[in-house]
C-alpha cells in the first residue's frame, strides 16, 4: 500500500532551496528533490575543503569585502570630518564677516561723529568770527570815541583815574560772582561793555584785566594762571609788543609791590610771544616817557642782559648757516 504524503506537504506549492525556486507537483517529487539537494550540498562542501584554489578565492573574497567595508567606513568618517571642517570654516567665515561688519559699522559711526563734530566746530568758529567782527566794530567805535579827546568832545580814561579803579573793582566783583572761574568770553563781554560805556583804549583795557585777574601783587604764577584771559584781549585787539609792555609798566606803576617779580613776569610775556625778543630789547634800549618804564627796566636788567645774549647767539648761528 502506497504511503500517504506528509500532512504539511502541499502539492503544487512553491519552495526554495539553495537558491533554486521549484514548483512541486507531488510530495514524492519533493522528497526526491530534497534528497538531491542535500547530497549536492555535501559534495560542494567537500569540494571546497579539498580544493585549495577555492579556499584561497573564498578567503580573498572575504578579505576584499572586509577591506571594502573598512574603506567605506573610513570614507564616511572622512566625509563627516570634512563636513565638520566645512562647518567650522563656515563658522569662522561667519564670525569674520560679523567682525568686519561691526568694524565697518563702527568706522561709519566714527566718521559720522567726526563730521558732526567738525560741522559743530565750523559753526562755532563762524559764530566766533561774527562775534569778533561785531566786537571789533564796537571797539572801533569806542576807539573813535576815545580819539575825540583831541577835539574836546570827550575824555579818555587813563590807568590812574578814579573811574578806572572803579571799573577794576567792578570786574573783580564779576569774577568773584563766578566763583573766581569766569569763562573767557563772559569776561571779555563784561570788560568790553565797560570800555564802551567809560571810553578807554586797548592798552588801558589790558591794564584793567591784569589788575582785576592778578590782584595787587602780580607774579609769574598769577600771570601764568590767567594767561588765557590776557591772551584773549591781546589777540582780539591785535596789540603789538610795545602796547603790551605799556600795560605791564602801567600795572607796575599802579602796584609797586609787583616790581620784585617783574623779571619773571616779563619772561612769561616773552614765552607766550606777546612780545618777541627784538621788540623787547628795542623797546628797553630806548627812553620812554610812560608810567613805570624806568622802574620796570631797572628791575628786569638781568633778564634783558640774558635775552640780549640769546639773541646774539642766534644771530651768530644764522651767520654760520649762511656761510655754509
Amino acid at each position: 500500500m502506497a504511503s500517504s504524503p506528509p500532512p504539511t506537504t502541499r502539492v503544487g506549492s512553491w519552495t526554495k532551496r539553495h537558491g533554486v525556486r521549484l514548483k512541486l507537483k507531488s510530495w514524492r517529487e519533493k522528497e526526491k528533490m530534497m534528497k538531491t539537494m542535500r547530497m549536492r550540498t555535501r559534495m560542494l562542501a567537500a569540494a571546497a575543503m579539498t580544493n585549495p584554489r577555492k579556499r584561497k578565492r573564498k578567503k580573498r573574497t572575504r578579505k576584499i569585502k572586509r577591506i571594502r567595508k573598512i574603506r567605506k567606513k573610513r570614507k564616511r568618517k572622512k566625509q563627516k570630518d570634512d563636513d565638520d571642517d566645512d562647518s567650522d570654516e563656515d563658522g569662522e567665515k561667519k564670525a569674520k564677516k560679523e567682525k568686519k561688519d561691526k568694524k565697518d559699522k563702527k568706522d561709519k559711526k566714527d566718521k559720522k561723529d567726526k563730521k558732526e563734530k567738525k560741522d559743530k566746530k565750523d559753526k562755532k568758529e563762524t559764530k566766533e568770527k561774527k562775534d569778533n567782527s561785531d566786537s571789533s566794530d564796537s571797539e572801533a567805535e569806542a576807539g573813535n570815541k576815545a580819539s575825540k579827546k583831541d577835539d574836546g568832545n570827550t575824555d579818555e580814561l587813563t590807568y590812574n583815574d578814579d573811574e578806572t579803579k572803579s571799573v577794576i573793582q567792578n570786574v573783580r566783583d564779576f569774577v568773584a560772582g563766578k566763583d573766581g572761574k569766569p569763562k573767557v568770553d563772559d569776561l571779555f563781554e563784561e570788560v568790553r561793555m565797560f570800555q564802551l560805556a567809560k571810553v578807554f583804549n586797548h592798552k588801558v583795557r589790558l591794564f584793567i584785566v591784569l589788575a582785576a585777574m592778578c590782584g595787587d601783587a602780580m607774579d609769574s604764577k598769577a600771570l601764568d594762571k590767567n594767561k588765557k584771559f590776557v591772551e584773549k584781549f591781546i589777540k582780539n585787539a591785535l596789540m603789538g609788543g610795545a602796547d603790551v609792555l605799556w600795560a605791564f609798566h602801567a600795572y607796575v606803576a599802579a602796584y609797586p609791590a609787583a616790581l620784585k617779580g617783574f623779571p619773571l613776569v616779563l619772561k612769561v610775556v616773552f614765552d607766550e610771544d606777546w612780545a618777541d625778543e627784538k621788540t623787547i630789547l628795542d623797546y628797553y634800549n630806548e627812553d620812554h616817557d610812560e608810567p613805570g618804564f624806568v622802574d620796570a627796566k631797572k628791575s628786569a636788567a638781568q633778564f634783558l642782559k640774558w635775552l640780549a645774549t640769546v639773541e646774539s647767539s642766534d644771530d651768530d648761528e644764522d651767520e654760520d648757516s649762511d656761510s655754509d
